[in-house]
């Protein structure tokens, strides 16, 4: 690690060209040059050139593992509970528990990517899955880009599972229509014998009505009710739960998911009958859910209604956030505007919205074809 002395000063001092040189994580000679003034300076210049590099060396002979909680450590702060938990359990399932855990990230190569690639598309899980741990592993990755570990993200070349048969979101898209709904929930109506059977009634109808998420109608409250608005304000995700036990509260997934929803006054009347049996059984107060009472109602007591519901209907089950494909599939067969869908939704982004739903609006080929002949 060379000192070089220039012909040139500046301020009395004169010019020194530092050169360190070293081998980077792909096995390549390089070399950083500093020009300074003054020896002492030089020698300052080398000795912190030569701490970097050795820390740069240290760090990418970290392994995945260690990479790992480095990176959870720093992500924790930074995005939502729900989104923090999802990226642990998807780097756990795909990643931690290969042979690639223990592997050093300067000897990361191409051909293991592949191997472990193609070991997770053996797996008897959907292409959504897969491409969800493809992503999870390359946001690690591009992590230890930032800090930089390595110099670049090699799962990058790896590209993306297809679709088989390029099978779109639209074709895996399930919904009730208006006439499967009320079997369904004339299915859940005449099945009534409790608190519990009342709730997931209750939940089936604000669900279908309003065309919220899972987490949004279970975070509901009495208070969040007001005439015939529902404020949406609030979340819970029942794979996370805070310190003292209980299901953690969070924010809506964005923005644009706190809505002020107008509801029918179907709705309204069901919701109102379902108070009025609280308060004869077990009181009401306006901090109790709207759905669950004390407690909301697990998703497993939820999913066990629904599968129950759709048998004593006769119709096809679906899941449980399909009920939004079937309220949206409601408005657009009724040609409302698609930026109202959006907002009902709570979609941040209207185009999302148009990709998901565009095929359900009526076909107008004739109406428009009608308007031109007029002209």
């Amino acid at each position: 690690m060379p000192i070089y002395k220039q012909n040139k000063k500046k301020d009395g001092k004169t010019q020194y060209k530092v050169v360190v040189c070293y081998t980077d994580n792909q096995g390549n000679n390089k070399q950083i040059a500093r020009l300074v003034y003054g020896l002492d300076q030089a020698k300052e210049t080398e000795r912190a050139l030569s701490l970097e590099i050795k820390n740069k060396t240290l760090s990418s002979n970290i392994t995945l593992e260690e990479l790992y909680n480095e990176y959870l450590a720093a992500k924790k702060h930074e995005v939502r509970k729900t989104s923090y938990v999802k990226s642990i359990s998807v780097l756990k399932n795909h990643v931690l528990n290969t042979d690639l855990a223990k592997c050093h990230l300067n000897k990361l190569s191409m051909p293991q990517l592949q191997k472990w690639k193609n070991n997770v598309g053996k797996k008897d899980i959907k292409v959504s899955t897969k491409n969800n741990a493809i992503k999870e592993f390359k946001a690690m990755l591009n992590y230890a880009v930032k800090m930089e570990y390595i110099p670049k993200n090699p799962i990058i070349k790896l590209g993306r599972f297809n679709e088989p048969y390029f099978e779109t979101k639209q074709d895996r898209l399930q919904y009730y229509t208006p006439e499967q709904f009320k079997a369904y929930i004339n299915a859940a109506k005449e099945t009534r014998s409790n608190l519990t059977d009342y709730g997931c009634y209750v939940f089936f109808n604000i669900a279908y009505y309003t065309g919220m998420r899972k987490g949004e109608i279970n975070a509901l409250k009495w208070s969040d009710l007001e005439g015939n608005v529902i404020h949406v304000r609030r979340s819970i995700c029942q794979k996370v739960k805070s310190d003292d036990g209980n299901y953690e509260e969070t924010p809506p997934k964005n923005k644009s998911s706190y809505r002020d929803l107008q509801i029918p006054d179907k709705l309204i009347k069901i919701i109102n009958e379902y108070k009025d049996i609280l308060k004869k059984n077990v009181g009401y107060n306006e901090n109790m859910r709207l759905c669950g009472g004390i407690s909301v109602i697990t998703d497993t007591n939820l999913e066990n209604h629904n599968i129950k519901y759709a048998e004593l209907a006769g119709v096809p089950h679906i899941k449980i956030h399909d009920f939004r494909h079937s309220h949206a599939s409601l408005l657009c067969n009724a040609g409302i505007n698609i930026q109202e869908v959006a907002r009902r939704l709570g979609h941040s982004d209207v185009s999302m919205t148009w990709n998901t739903y565009a095929h359900l609006y009526p076909q107008e080929e004739e109406k428009a074809l009608e308007i031109l002949n007029n002209i």
